[in-house]
This record gives structure tokens, sequence and C-alpha cells, in this order.
């Protein structure tokens, strides 16, 4: 009985039950589908970055439509710029060019990544070259310039290849030149070039009437000229107009001394300084003066009897007297062709016989002098050596400095890849020698770069970040993106691999211009929270500033919140680097809840200006005649402890004034200097050539 209730009872509920079940079916499928909830995917929410300039500080955000990190997957950002795990592209680009780049975004689940070609435009350069003067038949200049618009620290010397040039030559008439811009060429500058002129002005000649002795009531002479002052090779024959001699003496002038004067004269390419002579009219007899022209000599060969062998005459007998000539014997000649020797004759009978004069022209020769080009060796993106030689067959007495004039050439820049280069002549060049020439070499070797592994820390089960690379001593403003292969990193850590530490391993990469040195890193698996470390690359600083709080101030984060700890930066706070762009800065995060949190690492580049130093000439002063006094040089703007003495290359002083010279005024131009962390410029200096007589005056 009670059995039979109790199933009457679960039948009852059961009907109940059923028939609400098909009444909630009925119900939901007059609703329709159930919609599902899907998470949109990962997406980029900003734009594509647009261009930069060359020097000019560039900024663009990445952001996405969730929480992520920013990393560069392929592709090598322009040298300067940094991409900040926030997703903040920033820096001062300091190469041009386009760069191909893909930017990944990763999420804790997912990841995204957007492709695009960054333009870095060239900066505008304006060169404009110094206005040069130089004398007809000298040799060429320096071609100077001056610029406006260099940035990053950039010097001339670094950032700008080839040469300035002009059609003169040490032949060119006398007249304008206008100084172009020949090779001059910049990779990360776009040059607006100002043209300067050079002035080649006439050469000094000085025409000497000869001196003539004459009996009374006889005709005069005809009067001869002798010059002094050509230069190319050139002689009286190809003057535009000759200048004439005259004399007031006539044929019924008394015994006396009458001037014979020059006037007119004039030529493109010289300006005549006109020498009076003097003729003697006598009462006496007047001596004939015989002396034929002699053979050439070299430069080097004094004079001596075999040129200097006049004889005195009259009436076809030869006369006893004594014979002064000018130069005298033992004088060594410049090179150069139709000199004049003069002579004057004091016959031994004064009371019959007049003194005379007279004069010849000798030719001197070039004497041989072989120039042999030393060797030279430096590294890719090296500062360029002085290039040196020796000389075979000098001779009298003479130095390399005072015999030769102008430089050794070489095609090689400071970014010619690494290889041979020829040192040719250049311009090198000599008055009074002939110059046989042996080429040498300039040898580029190639230089060191060292690829690190970064250090990376991620969380267990969770996949490998990318795998990222840092380099150190790249030159020119190249980056890895340059190199012929570039080194590959791996590691043997998996998603499932346990806790613990595992290499990152570095392998392969060659360049014809870096020989490589791979250092491995190292990637932490840990189970601790992974904080984030949030450091800008800093501000550019100069040479000289030391590492501060102001470039050293990374921060650590998780999850958006700070985390407390201590920071320990390579290098280190007080630390002066040399200049350079990319320069790594390192910092190693220990958390102060080192049981939650994971110790980290992070770096950033800095980019360190040359400072700016002037070198200036010191003036001096020097007597004609004498040697110029050694030439030095003052120093303004060295930094840390620096001397003239660290400079890579010391500076060159150099002056036109010779013991030859003219009295005058002659710049003191310093050159050549170089330093790898000094942006360098130059202030001449004045050397006053003073008057021979001027020492012996001072003296009384």
């Amino acid at each position: 009985m009670f059995a039979q209730a109790r199933n009457a009872w679960f039948s009852t509920r059961f009907r109940h039950l059923s028939r609400f079940l098909l009444f909630l079916a009925l119900l939901v499928s007059s609703l329709g589908p159930t919609p599902q909830a899907h998470a949109a995917a990962l997406a980029f929410t900003s734009g594509l970055p647009s261009s930069g300039s060359y020097g000019t500080l560039y900024l663009h955000t990445f952001t996405t439509n969730s929480v992520a990190t920013f990393s560069v997957s392929s592709g090598a950002l322009p040298l300067g710029l940094a991409l900040a795990p926030t997703g903040t592209l920033t820096g001062i680009p300091l190469q041009s060019g386009q760069f191909a780049l893909t930017v990944k975004a990763q999420s804790l689940l997912e990841s995204a990544t957007q492709s695009f070609t960054l333009t870095i435009s060239k900066r505008a350069l304006t060169i404009t070259a110094d206005n040069q003067t130089m004398t007809y038949g000298d040799s060429v200049p320096a071609l100077t310039v001056s610029t406006s618009g260099l940035v990053n620290g950039d010097t001339f010397a670094a950032a700008v290849t080839g040469a300035p040039a002009t059609s003169a030559t040490s032949s060119s008439p006398a007249g304008s030149y206008a100084i172009a811009q020949g090779t001059l060429s910049a990779l990360n500058y776009l040059i607006s070039f100002v043209e300067g002129t050079l002035t080649v002005g006439k050469a000094t000649l000085t025409a000497t009437a000869d001196n003539f002795t004459r009996t009374v009531n006889t005709a005069n002479p005809a009067f001869t000229i002798h010059y002094s002052g050509f230069v190319n090779g050139d002689t009286a024959a190809g003057l535009g107009t000759l200048p004439s001699a005259s004399t007031t003496a006539t044929l019924n002038s008394p015994a006396g001394s009458y001037p014979i004067a020059l006037s007119g004269g004039s030529d493109t390419n010289y300006l005549f300084n006109l020498v009076n002579g003097v003729l003697t009219v006598s009462n006496l007899s007047v001596p004939e003066i015989v002396w034929n022209t002699p053979a050439s000599i070299t430069y080097g060969q004094a004079l001596g009897a075999g040129q200097l062998n006049a004889t005195a005459t009259f009436g076809g007998q030869a006369l006893s007297g004594t014979f002064t000539y000018d130069p005298p014997a033992g004088t060594v000649l410049e090179a150069g062709s139709g000199q004049a020797l003069r002579v004057t004759f004091t016959p031994l009978n004064t009371a019959l016989y007049a003194i005379v004069t007279g004069q010849t022209q000798i030719s001197i020769s070039r004497a041989a002098l072989t120039i042999t080009a030393a060797n030279q060796t430096i590294t890719y993106g090296g500062t360029l050596p002085d290039l040196t030689y020796t000389g075979s067959g000098l001779v009298n007495g003479d130095t390399l400095a005072f015999a030769v004039s102008g430089a050794l050439a070489t095609s090689a820049t400071v970014t010619s890849p690494a290889g041979s280069y020829t040192i040719s002549q250049g311009t090198l060049s000599s008055a009074n020698y002939l110059l046989g020439f042996v080429p040498g070499i300039l040898n580029i070797g190639k230089a060191p770069l060292t690829a690190a592994a970064a250090d990376l820390t991620r969380l267990l089960n969770t996949a490998n970040p990318p795998l990222t690379i840092h380099y150190s001593g790249f030159v020119n403003g190249d980056t890895e993106a340059v190199l012929d292969t570039p080194p590959s990193a791996s590691t043997t850590a998996t998603l499932n691999s346990p806790v613990g530490s595992y290499p990152i391993a570095l392998s392969g990469g060659t360049d014809g211009n870096y020989s490589l040195t791979l250092l491995n890193g190292t990637l932490k698996i840990t189970s601790k929270n992974v904080p984030q470390i949030v450091w800008n690359n800093p501000a550019t600083i100069t040479y000289g500033d030391a590492l501060s709080a102001t470039q050293l101030n990374a921060t650590a984060t998780f999850g958006g919140q700070p985390v407390s700890g201590s920071f320990a930066y390579d290098p280190p706070a007080g630390r002066v680097l040399n200049a350079g762009a990319g320069q790594v800065l390192h910092t190693t995060f220990t958390p102060q809840n080192s049981s939650s949190y994971e110790t980290v690492s992070g770096q950033v580049q800095i980019n360190v200006a040359r400072a700016p130093l002037t070198i200036a000439a010191d003036n001096g002063t020097m007597i004609q005649g004498h040697a110029a006094p050694k030439l030095t040089a003052r120093y303004t703007g060295f930094v840390n402890g620096d001397t003239a003495s660290a400079l890579d290359r010391p500076v060159a002083l150099r002056t036109s004034a010779t013991p030859q010279s003219a009295p005058g005024t002659y710049p003191i131009v310093p050159s050549n200097a170089s330093d790898a962390n000094y942006t360098i410029s130059f202030a001449n200096g004045t050397l006053k050539n003073l008057w021979g007589m001027y020492l012996a005056v001072a003296r009384r």
C-alpha cells in the first residue's frame, strides 16, 4: 500500500517536471539562438609613423586596442632612435635613408604586427667656399670652406667627403676663377654650395737697366735690360709690352754719369718693378768685357771659375785688373733660366782705362729628388693619418720642408671601406728639384665590432621574448642594417622549459668592414612576477659631461604600479663617455621584495656629441734673411683633463714666409688637427717679417 502511494507521487512529480522543461525549451527556441561573446583581436590603433629628419628630435607613439608591449621584430631602426616597450619611438636620428621595419605588439594571449618604411630625410647644409688669393706662378692654395647647418655634433671632416675644386693652376693667367663644389658630398646632408672666387694676381717682375760705359764723343751703346722674376718658363719675348730704356746723354755730352731710365712695360701676368741703370761717359779708354754665356748647371752646384770667367780687352789686347762678380763665387742659385750674372772690371791702370761693367745669363736646371711615400695603416672609420714621405737627393743643405711644397693625396676617406688605397704625389712640387715619386699604400683594416645578446627574463610557461642583439663599435653612422651577414641568436629554452637559466647563443655574422666578436647572453625563466624597466633614451650630452641622475633614471613597474628596489648602472654615475652615437647604458634592477619579483635588466642608448675646441696660432716675428721662429699655438676648450698631447692628430702650423720673403705680414695657419672627442675650429695667427736692416737699427 505504501509502495503504491510512493510510486504515484513520483509519477505525478515527473509529469510536472517534464511539462516545465518542455515549456522552457519552447520559450528558449522562440527567443532565437543564444548570442556568443567574442573579444576583439589585438590590433594597432595608431597610424603609420611619419617621416623624420636627420638631427631633429623624432617622436611617434604606437597604440593598440588593448594593453601590449612593443618591439622591433624585423629591420633595424635608424641609429639614434629607440622603441620603448610602452610603444614610444623617439630619439635624434643619426643617419638618413629609408628603413623597412616591422613593429610587433604582444599582449598576454596574442600578438599583432605593423610593417612600414620609415623615411629619415637629409638635413640641409650650406657650404660656402672661402675666397682665396694667389700670385701667378704660385701653387694653388688649399681651398677651404665654411659651413652652416651641421647638427649632432658633426664636424665637416666627419660629415662631408671630397673637396672643392677650381680650374685654376699655377700656370693660369692672372684673373678670377670660380671655386666650385667639386667632389663634395655627404651621406646625411643635402648640400647647398655657395661658390667662392680664387683671384690670381700678377707676379712681380723686376726689369733692371744694365749699366754701360762709353768714351766721350761716341754714340750711346744699345741699352739692354735684364729681368728677374719670370715664372712658368716665361721670357721677355712673351711680355705684352716691353719697357724701354733711354738716357739724357747725347753724343756731345761731357764726361759724367747719366741715368738710363726705364719706362712703360705692361703684361697680363706681371706687375713691373723698373730699376734704372747708369751710363758713364768717360774721358778714359773704355775696355770691352768678353764673357760668353756659361753652360747650364744643376741646382746645388755653386758658381765657380767655370761660370765666372770674364776677361777685359782694349784694341784686341788683354788688360790686367780685378773682376768683382755679383753674385759671387760660391753662390748657389735657385733653379731657373736666364738668370743674370754681373761683373765689374777695375783695370790695373785706372789713369788710362775706365772701370766698366758687363753681364751674361746662366740657366740652372732642377736637381733630381726622389720622393717615397710612407705606407700607412688605419682602421675603418678611423682618422686619416698624416701622409708622410722621405726624400733622396737633397743638396745645398736643404730640408724637405724647405725644398718641397704641397701634400700627398689618397682617394681614401674616413668612410672608405676596408681595403688598400694608393698614396699618390698629390700636389707635391718643387721649384729647385725635379721630383721622382714612389707611391705608398694606405691599408684600411676592419674595425672591431662587438655583438652582445641582451639578457632577458620571462615568466614560466610563456613564449620566449624576441631575442635581441646590442652592438658596440659601429662607426661612420653604420647600424646592423649594413652588415653583410648579421649574427643570429638562439636559445634551447622552449615554452615548456622549467624554471632556470638558458644560454642565448650568437653565431655567424660577417662583414667586409667589421671584425665581429660575439658575446652570448642569458634567458632566465622564472615563476616570479617580472617587472618592466621603463627607461627612455636620454637626451644627447657633450663629451666632458659626466653621467648623472639625468641620464641614469630608470624605473620599474608591474601591472602599471611602481616596484621598489635598487638600480645598478653600467657605466656608473660619474663616468665620462667618449663622443659617439648609440652608446649602450645598462641597468640591473633588484626588487626589494625578491620573493615576489624577479631581478631584471634593461638598456637604452645615448649619444655623446663632440666638445668644441679652438686652436689659435700664436703671433710671431722674424727677421728677413733668417729662418722663421718655432710656430706655437694655444688651445681653448679642453675638458676632462685633456691636453694637446691627447689629440688623435696634432696641429700643423704653417706659414708661407721664408728667409727670402719680402718684409711684410704673413698668416700662420693651423690645420690638420683632429680628434674623435672634439669639434675643432682654427684661428690664424700673424707672422711679421721685418726688414733685415731693422735688426741693425735696433742694435744701435
